[in-house]
């Protein structure tokens, strides 16, 4: 089995963008915490845990006949990486840029950690409906 070190190391590229990128922000807007940067390290190694556990299918499909595989999973989960981070990465220049939000307009929002708790809330307590403004 060969390991394709390009993939992961584009991957990590983008993932060390996107921290740097999102420092920037935290620096231009005054709002350092060290909150914010440590969940979005989990993430990093969220990802980095998902790219392992792809390499060890993909090492055992090679030494396992009864395992095939007809998708180079590696490789997705890199391409999936590297697509998140170069969003993130175009949401953290938006911020310090205005003018780049013609370009990050292009790609879809994803919704921030607040917006998924106050979702969960009014899920629990049946208000499916209505939402409550973000605060």
């Amino acid at each position: 089995m060969n390991i394709n070190w390009v993939l992961i190391i584009v991957a990590l590229a983008f993932m060390a963008l996107d921290v740097i990128s999102g420092l920037c922000k935290a620096w231009y807007l005054h709002d350092m915490q060290s909150q914010a940067l440590r969940r979005g390290l989990f993430h990093k190694i969220g990802f980095m845990g998902a790219i392992v556990l792809a390499g060890l299918f993909e090492w055992a499909a090679a030494v396992t006949p009864q395992i095939t595989l007809a998708v180079p999973l590696m490789t997705c989960v890199c391409v999936y990486v590297v697509l998140t981070e170069c969003v993130s990465i175009l949401e953290n220049l938006k911020a310090i840029n205005p003018h780049i939000a013609g370009i990050a307009s292009r790609f879809p929002q994803h919704q921030t950690d607040v917006d998924l708790v106050i979702e969960t809330a009014d899920t629990v307590e049946g208000n499916h409906d209505q939402k409550r403004p973000v605060e």
